[in-house]
């Protein structure tokens, strides 16, 4: 009889060839699992709010207080806090943001109040509803501000309103 060919396999080979199989089958399905239980979309939604609002502290072509030797962000140049600065600093037309902002004193006095995108900024009322399809963002930050080289702490009270998509 010829054996050319022929394999010969112990009873220990081929427990080796079957538990290679199962395992392989095991990481199969754990692979496939770990895939379709994995949320590829990314929500950041919250990530652009925190960059706009640390946009406004710390930019100096925003509301970050600059003498003739540096900007100082984090401290707000009051001559800067007006709509005209943050229509400047921020393109809201395209991201369909609102925004209020009210500058208040350490006694919570409101100093300069304005609003930014009214239109949006209006629809700020209907974010508490159940069936809005509106992302509101509510902060109220301890700030310093610069009013007439006098460094003051107050009250920065911020509410970003925009559009789901």
């Amino acid at each position: 009889m010829n054996k050319k060919g022929f394999i010969f396999l112990t009873e220990e080979q081929m427990n080796l060839v079957i538990y290679s199989i199962l395992i392989l089958f095991v990481f199969g399905v754990l692979v496939l699992t770990a895939y379709m239980n994995t949320d590829l979309d990314v929500d950041t939604v919250d990530l652009e709010k925190h960059m706009l609002i640390s946009n406004l502290f710390l930019s100096p072509n925003c509301f970050s207080y600059t003498d003739s030797i540096r900007s100082y962000p984090g401290i707000i140049d009051l001559r800067k806090f007006d709509e005209v600065i943050i229509s400047e600093c921020v393109d809201y037309h395209h991201i369909k943001k609102g925004f209020k902002l009210e500058l208040m004193d350490i006694d919570r006095n409101i100093i300069k109040s304005f609003e930014v995108n009214t239109v949006a900024s209006s629809q700020g009322l209907l974010c508490g509803l159940e069936n809005s399809n509106l992302d509101c963002y509510t902060a109220n930050n301890y700030i310093l501000y610069m009013n007439n080289s006098i460094l003051s702490p107050g009250y920065l009270n911020i509410k970003v309103v925009s559009a789901l998509e």
